[in-house]
């Protein structure tokens, strides 16, 4: 018996990503950050080589990470209106790790009198690990400590729906789960939420009121 990676897994992984055979850009992402749209990346692939990382055959998540490392690229090149090349030339970078350099695609974004925020997309080996040695912990129960990247968006002051600015307002849902609920064609802010599988938009307050009411059709201009 061994734990191995599924390979229809694997292949769905890979076809979401692609479109007849050719890297898949995202265009609702493509409003992000930079940073946004390399972290989010990241996190989705790092959270699947976790999630495997026990498997005999680990190494075929290499076949993953260029098919989304692609994607990535294509997805940067669309937002600035530039070619891969100059994209992989502009992120391209090396890393040291434990097992030696590594290459991958960082953004850095800096602050005045503190360290930069990183992302990295890849930058660690995709090698088999050892079956962690279990040992009980106290559950931290110290106070919620909120997302940076959550409070700049609130400071940021722009709609995240129709992109007006001035105050905004966040909109909760309790979890993802509940988006599935609006059918087969759900409106703008429930499709935006299920992309960036957040549960929390800062929207302005027309928005706001549109969204709670489904009166879609006041807000002026909704990017899809």
């Amino acid at each position: 018996m061994a734990l191995r990676l599924p390979t229809d897994v694997l292949k769905t992984h890979i076809a979401s990503y692609q479109v007849g055979g050719r890297p898949k850009r995202n265009p609702l992402l493509a409003r992000e950050s930079d940073y946004t749209i390399v972290d989010r990346y990241s996190g989705i692939f790092r959270g699947i080589y976790n999630y495997y990382s026990w498997a005999q055959n680990v190494c075929w998540l290499t076949r993953l990470k260029f098919v989304m490392e692609n994607s990535l690229l294509h997805t940067l090149a669309s937002k600035h209106h530039t070619t891969v090349t100059r994209i992989l030339k502009r992120l391209k970078t090396q890393v040291d790790t434990p097992s030696g350099p590594r290459t991958c695609l960082e953004v850095q974004v800096r602050r005045e009198g503190k360290p930069p925020f990183i992302a990295r997309f890849g930058g660690f080996p995709i090698v088999r690990s050892e079956v962690p040695i279990t040992r009980e912990t106290i559950p931290y129960s110290g106070p919620r400590v909120e997302r940076n990247e959550r409070i700049q968006r609130l400071l940021h002051e722009e709609c995240e729906l129709c992109g007006r600015k001035g105050p905004v307002e966040g909109h909760h849902i309790r979890k993802l789960a509940d988006l599935k609920q609006h059918g087969r064609n759900p409106p703008p802010w429930v499709r935006l939420m299920a992309m960036r599988r957040r549960k929390t938009l800062y929207v302005c307050h027309k928005c706001h009121v549109a969204m709670t009411h489904g009166r879609m059709n006041l807000v002026p201009s909704v990017p899809v």
